[in-house]
């Protein structure tokens, strides 16, 4: 998540695991790789909402 113009880690999800956070609507979170590279992003909705990180 992009904090004052930084990325902050928010955790690490290894490739079967599923993982909750708790975030904001209209939150959108990056999601990248071991090496800090990106796979995609996700925006929340204002209900739950579920993201599915590619393989």
């Amino acid at each position: 998540m992009l904090i004052g113009g930084e990325l902050k880690l928010y955790g690490t999800i290894a490739p079967g695991e599923s993982r909750r956070q708790n975030s904001y609507s209209r939150n959108a979170w990056l999601i990248t790789d071991e090496q800090n590279q990106p796979l995609g992003y996700f925006a929340v909705e204002e209900d739950d909402s579920v993201a599915v990180i590619p393989g």
